[in-house]
């Protein structure tokens, strides 16, 4: 009989940059990049990618890398003076912790304040990131820390890109009830209508509730849930914005949706000392 290897973390280099490698339970495999603690590959037991990378992903640092699970902190998208999305995108973390038994293999990677992003906000911040992966499931949970002295407000997502075989076959349960900012209808306030919904075009919303989701793909079922965000951004760019973009493939907004873990419009404030926390969860079927 074949000896059992256990799940662990292993450096690896990926397109030339440092990221771990993690290998779980049955399996089940995941992949991430020091630049920006970012999620780049999650393949369950069931052994189905399940996030989007893009084939012309700058990996250089100069930008974030398109694809997986970028970390948006302290502001999301556009939605103020910083950078889009933030300051912790493109810079490198530490790996502070990691821990493997029969069933999970996790990792923690962390971040705090330096001279480069006190330059653009002016606060002092500890920021932690772990993910879990077990056979079927990958947990993302992202704390943030006050350790300065005075009090910060941010807004914060995890930018998941998941990979469909084909955006519309896609449908999303779990939103029906639920209101959200249309960002393509000029930011217009809706009430979503349908228990489940397609994607048609571009799409840019923000849900103001984040539940327990599900995305049914044609061959795959995935389970998406969160705790302590907010809200939920969908975000597929359509064929003409996507035409667009220098490191996307004209036709790859075929191939994946964003649904984002977020604090979008509602922002956290957090006075000094404290620690607010976050997570998003996916879980893939069994087939």
């Amino acid at each position: 009989m074949a000896a059992i290897v256990p799940p662990g973390a292993q450096p690896i280099s990926f397109h030339g940059i440092p990221a771990i490698a993690l290998s779980g339970p049955q399996g089940a495999s995941a992949i991430i990049s020091l630049q920006g603690a970012q999620l780049l590959s999650w393949i369950p037991a069931s052994g189905r990618e399940w996030l989007y990378l893009s084939g012309q992903a700058d990996y250089s640092g100069a930008t974030a890398i398109r694809g997986g699970v970028p970390v948006c902190f302290p502001q999301f998208s556009g939605q103020g003076d910083l950078p889009k999305h933030g300051l912790v995108r493109c810079l490198p973390w530490n790996l502070v912790d990691q821990h493997a038994d029969d069933e999970s293999v996790s990792v923690t990677l962390g971040l705090s304040d330096s001279a480069q992003t006190r330059q653009l906000w002016p606060h002092a911040f500890l920021i932690k990131l772990e993910i879990s992966l077990s056979a079927l499931s990958v947990e993302i949970a992202f704390a943030i820390e006050n350790t300065g002295a005075e009090t910060f407000s941010f807004t914060a997502a995890l930018h998941t890109y998941l990979r469909v075989d084909e955006i519309s076959w896609v449908q999303i349960g779990g939103l029906n009830g639920v209101d959200y900012r249309d960002a393509v209808n000029g930011n217009r306030e809706e009430i979503e209508r349908h228990p489940w919904i397609v994607i048609d075009g571009e799409v840019d919303r923000v849900y103001h509730a984040a539940l327990g989701l599900e995305l049914r793909d044609g061959a795959g079922t995935l389970a998406i849930d969160s705790a302590g965000f907010a809200e939920t951004v969908v975000w597929n760019p359509g064929a003409e914005k996507c035409a667009a973009l220098v490191d996307m493939s004209p036709a790859d907004f075929r191939r994946m949706l964003c649904i984002e873990a977020a604090c979008a419009d509602v922002g956290i404030e957090l006075t000094p000392a404290r620690r607010w926390q976050g997570s998003q969860t996916m879980r893939a079927d069994g087939a």
